[in-house]
């Protein structure tokens, strides 16, 4: 999730908690006024004191009826507010909810089902050995400025992409695997992909975390500079997407989406028309900020809260829950990971024993336990529970992971691989080279930085002189190690919810930037390892050509034991703990959740699937 697109994604900046930013929110229970200028009661309480809502010239709308978010990242305000293009390198938008009231996607995939909902399409097939993917699309779709949604709309969208590579986010995957895109009617779109690709649809139109392709309206976009148009302009109707929402206010405070009555969803019987009339985002700076968001019903969902302080806000909200709301984990599992991200292609990243060997000075469990409260696992290899629970327990490739033993503190061992390096420690106790001691700052987004305090330590127990260098979730940290300027981040790690081959192709060559030079960015910020071993990309190459990802497929389930056998090997990034995200809900004023007992959907609004959630919620009874 989700903690970027983090958990393009999802950025992505899935992001966990503490930031300390200044910023003291009231707690006093919002009523059922209604959200203008004249609401001065709630407007205080929506926001804090010094940035009150600026709701003037707008059209007044109750609490009841309105929804109220907080951004999937903590900030005190909104990133890129008024920039409506997720395909930009760097946007953050996606995190907030704007992406997800006016774009909509071919398809959603919910995990925990492992149901795949047509949307925008209404269904595919494939053809010619998997090379040649055909799209239908549904019938009656418009754009919110009543321009008929066409395959033209989605093939410019994808060509764009690929013309614009590397530059744009996805926009390399999508040119290393689709040929050509071309339309047979205004309702069929044909997908020509480079090779075989038995889940190229899977990966690029359903499944997306936060990390989702959505068409773009080619009458808006075309002639436009794809990387730096901003696509917002609220006189013109911009954004323009097919979801039912319209922006009517934006800016580092607040955003506004009022419902559009003539959504095409509702108008063709495909859906309804979303119960909230209007939707508001608000930023929350911090941990304690947010839980006093929670505590007072300002907000009905949006970032995840500490362990420690949801169960500290919700006896305190009767009305407070979450996706597993009788503990003792109240946290959903998203198929990420908070992990250490190396540059492969700088030093001393660059040299496979450095890395074992900060491997092996981690105690994850007690990363968990200290930072976490005990609910996000430790983790070795980036497969989530999605995708352990069929393919790694019980398995070969679950033996090959037994058998690497790579989750253990060993400092016998750490000394065994520095000194490999050419690495000998001084007096001080620190590694050095030629005498000068390793420098290892733990650079990363405040969101993770209950956990850096633990890693910090640990590194230092295992003679590393470990920094701490915790950025503001929303600078400029992600595009520094995304162009090669820093050597290693404390990040998230994404993608895991289907299979094996969702994550391990993320070490192939042509995905994780190894084919870029330093200075120039990796194709997704996610995965940047620039990693590269041929043997690996034959083997991800192989994988994908298997039509039948089962764990019941002995071709396809060697070929992810071999992979993953290089991966234990390099340790080409590390894995520190699998994200289980409290994402509270309040149900004073809306009902319907996702929940595990009721699991239609994954809750992270993040998530491109936060769509359908509008969907099915509904107003509380008074």
């Amino acid at each position: 999730m989700s903690k970027l697109l983090v958990r393009p994604m999802r950025v992505t900046l899935l992001l966990v908690l503490v930031l300390a930013v200044s910023c003291i929110y009231g707690v006093t229970t919002a009523s059922s006024a209604p959200l203008n200028s004249r609401s001065a009661t709630l407007a205080g309480h929506v926001q804090s004191a010094s940035h009150p809502l600026n709701l003037s010239g707008l059209a007044s709308v109750p609490r009841n009826e309105t929804l109220v978010v907080a951004p999937w990242y903590l900030s005190s305000t909104l990133s890129n507010p008024t920039t409506f293009n997720i395909y930009a390198p760097g946007d953050l938008s996606m995190h907030g909810i704007g992406n997800k009231t006016v774009y909509e996607g071919l398809a959603y995939y919910d995990p925990t089902t492992e149901q795949t909902i047509p949307w925008l399409a209404t269904s595919w097939k494939y053809t010619n050995n998997y090379k040649t993917l055909t799209v239908y699309l549904r019938k009656g779709v418009t754009w919110s400025d009543g321009v008929p949604f066409t395959a033209n709309d989605v093939q410019f969208t994808y060509n764009m992409l690929k013309n614009n590579a590397p530059t744009l986010q996805y926009s390399s995957a999508i040119k290393a695997t689709l040929a050509s895109v071309t339309v047979t009617n205004p309702l069929t779109v044909v997908f020509n992909l480079t090779a075989s690709n038995a889940r190229w649809a899977n990966t690029y139109m359903a499944v997306g975390f936060e990390n989702h392709i959505v068409p773009l309206p080619e009458h808006i976009w075309k002639g436009q500079n794809p990387v730096t148009f901003t696509n917002e302009n609220i006189a013109k109707g911009w954004p323009v997407g097919t979801g039912p929402y319209k922006l009517v206010s934006a800016g580092p405070y607040q955003q506004v989406w009022d419902e559009n009555p003539s959504y095409w969803g509702s108008a063709t019987g495909f859906t309804n028309l979303p119960a909230p009339k209007r939707i508001i985002m608000i930023p929350g700076a911090s941990d304690q900020a947010l839980s006093q968001l929670y505590l007072s019903n300002t907000i009905d969902t949006g970032y995840a809260l500490q362990p420690a302080t949801y169960k500290a806000v919700a006896p305190r909200n009767p009305y407070l829950t979450t996706w597993n709301a009788k503990g003792p984990n109240f946290g959903a599992a998203d198929g990420c990971f908070d992990d250490l991200d190396f540059n492969n292609a700088v030093a001393p990243f660059n040299n496979v024993n450095v890395r074992l060997a900060i491997n092996y000075s981690l105690n994850r469990q007690q990363i968990d336990n200290l930072a976490y409260g005990g609910i996000d696992p430790p983790a070795v290899v980036p497969f989530s529970s999605f995708v352990s629970a069929k393919y790694v327990q019980g398995t070969g490739l679950g033996k090959v992971i037994a058998a690497a033993n790579l989750n253990r503190q060993n400092f016998a061992l750490v000394a065994q691989y520095m000194k490999a390096a050419g690495y000998q420690k001084d007096s001080s106790g620190q590694w050095a080279l030629n005498g000068k001691v390793l420098v290892v700052p733990i650079t990363g987004p405040a969101g993770l930085s209950p956990e850096v305090p633990v890693i910090q330590a640990q590194l230092q127990a295992g003679g590393f002189d470990a920094v701490e260098d915790i950025r503001a979730d929303n600078s400029t940290w992600a595009t520094q190690f995304v162009d090669g300027d820093l050597g290693m981040v404390n990040f998230v790690f994404c993608q895991s919810l289907t299979e094996p081959y969702d994550t391990l192709q993320d070490f192939s060559s042509s995905i994780d930037g190894a084919n870029v030079a330093i200075g120039s960015p990796c194709p997704n910020e996610l995965v940047c390892s620039r990693f590269s071993n041929k043997t690996m990309d034959t083997l991800i190459n192989e994988m994908e050509a298997v039509p039948d990802p089962s764990p019941t497929n002995a071709k396809y389930m060697s070929l992810a034991a071999q992979a993953t056998s290089i991966y234990l090997k390099n340790m080409p990034i590390i894995m520190l703990v699998a994200e289980n995200w409290i994402v509270p809900t309040s149900t004073k004023y809306w009902t319907g959740w996702p929940t595990a007992a009721n699991p239609y959907e994954a809750p992270f609004p993040s998530w491109e699937g936060w769509m359908v959630i509008l969907h099915q919620l509904k107003p509380a009874k008074p």
